[in-house]
């Protein structure tokens, strides 16, 4: 979990500064060795074929979760294909094991697009 309490001084903060209370905590947490232990660890049991193993631990790490939440930063200019224009671009999120919904924030060329996918 973050160690951080927003509701703690929720009165006394404005959104902005509990903002970059979050961002800073977030920033700290990424510098541990938990990302990379993680990943070591997921590319393990994928590599051993564990597929039942890798569900289970999603299920139980997903902290009862509702919503899945990510951004993808794409280009902030007009980029080309074959000589043609790109007029947009969409980003796919893949949701995990009982998570119904997924929300996705995508920027490019000046835009940002807001997508949101839901499973039974």
């Amino acid at each position: 979990p973050i160690p951080f309490d927003a509701s703690r001084d929720e009165k006394r903060t404005s959104s902005l500064s509990r903002l970059r209370k979050i961002s800073k905590t977030l920033r700290r947490m990424k510098l541990t060795p938990a990302p990379q232990i993680s990943w070591f660890i997921t590319s393990l049991i994928s590599m051993l074929g564990l597929e039942s193993i890798a569900k289970y631990a999603i299920v139980c790490c997903n902290g009862h979760a509702v919503a899945v939440v990510s951004n993808v930063h794409g280009f902030p200019f007009e980029i080309h294909w074959a000589a043609r224009p790109i007029k947009m671009l969409m980003a796919f999120l893949p949701l995990p094991p009982r998570i119904p919904i997924g929300i996705l924030v995508t920027s490019y060329d000046g835009s940002i697009v807001l997508s949101v996918e839901a499973d039974e």
